[in-house]
């Protein structure tokens, strides 16, 4: 949980790296909204904290919280219902956290383009998922029930299985920014980084 909340703070205050340029970091609170399942949206107001305690005005502008949820999933929610979307609308968002489980999750893009329309600032993280039951099988909902020796897992597999994973969304991203022209979107590394952490 540690690394999760110290790559989340990173890309929230640390500077963007493009190839041509360098921009000056960010030394203001972002404001911040997020879609995500249980093992995401607690970062939401961690991350403020850590924020906080650092003297920046980070401010919390929306949340979407659906246990187990895919990224279509919190799509589906009718605007009205919708605090991140009602928000994205007017423009005043500086970040927007995602957090799939497995692909395709075609309401990433969609997310990525309203919020882009309203303000074309925007940057959008999406975070990796981590293997449950440690192994590579895309099927949802996911199989909770299955019993599991996670001291028993051989790394060397769950490493390259967790690499192909995040080949998957590192695809997707790389497409979604091709088609925006810019790289408004990132990965958060989250997947291999709690492999690193095993």
């Amino acid at each position: 949980m540690k690394i999760t909340l110290l790559l989340a703070a990173l890309c929230l205050i640390a500077p963007i790296v493009q190839a041509d340029d360098l921009l000056p970091p960010i030394t203001q609170g972002q404001r911040v909204a997020t879609c995500g399942h249980s093992f995401h949206v607690f970062t939401y107001k961690q991350v403020a904290e850590i924020a906080k305690s650092a003297g920046l005005d980070h401010q919390l502008v929306g949340l979407s919280s659906i246990g187990g949820s895919t990224v279509q999933k919190h799509w589906d929610v009718p605007e009205e219902k919708s605090a991140v979307k009602q928000v994205l609308k007017t423009g005043k968002v500086d970040v927007l956290t995602l957090s799939p489980i497995w692909l395709p999750d075609d309401a990433i893009e969609q997310f990525v383009k309203l919020g882009i329309e309203h303000n074309p600032a925007l940057r959008i993280l999406v975070q990796e998922y981590w293997m449950p039951n440690d192994e590579y099988n895309p099927m949802y909902p996911l199989d909770t029930k299955k019993e599991v020796d996670h001291n028993a897992t051989d790394l060397a597999k769950l490493r390259d299985a967790t690499m192909r994973y995040a080949k998957d969304i590192e695809d997707l991203v790389r497409g979604i920014n091709l088609r925006l022209g810019k790289d408004s979107v990132v990965v958060i590394p989250v997947s291999m980084a709690s492999v690193t952490l095993r």
